[in-house]
């Protein structure tokens, strides 16, 4: 019974990438699991929100190589963005961090912050904001 929740997106559509399934509708505030790991890596949108809840919001985000996220203030929100693939340079408020598969960084929330690719493929992340910071089912192609 508690399977039903569970999203695996290897499982998702002849090629395993997932189409216009319930894997790109945003599926809060129902409890819902999901393998972030391969949903980052094979989601093509430059951010697609995949969960929003009262209190938190998860997306999916592919960055294109040496692109960079334009400067962004969340004044009340908190981010965390985990890296799946590839390499990033956040800067933070003025300082910089690398951040490789693997890594996580925390954005406070008033901070601003931009996220560029360095490496030489598309970058691959999930961002958790909390409180949710975009709009329910967002998505940027």
């Amino acid at each position: 019974e508690r399977a039903r929740g569970i999203v695996n997106f290897k499982s998702l559509g002849a090629s395993g990438v997932p189409d216009t399934t319930d894997a790109y509708r945003d599926m809060g505030p129902l409890p819902f699991a999901v393998n972030l790991e391969v949903g980052s890596i094979q989601n093509d949108s430059l951010r697609q929100v995949l969960w929003t809840g009262a209190h938190l919001q998860l997306a999916l985000i592919s960055l294109p190589v040496k692109r960079t996220v334009p400067a962004e203030v969340h004044p009340d929100t908190d981010e965390m963005i985990y890296v799946t693939r590839g390499e990033a340079e956040v800067e933070i408020a003025g300082e910089r961090y690398r951040a490789k598969e693997g890594c996580a960084v925390f954005i406070p929330a008033g901070k601003e912050h931009t996220v560029k690719n360095t490496a030489d493929r598309e970058l691959k992340l999930f961002a958790v904001y909390a409180p949710p910071h975009h709009m329910r089912g967002e998505r940027h192609p």
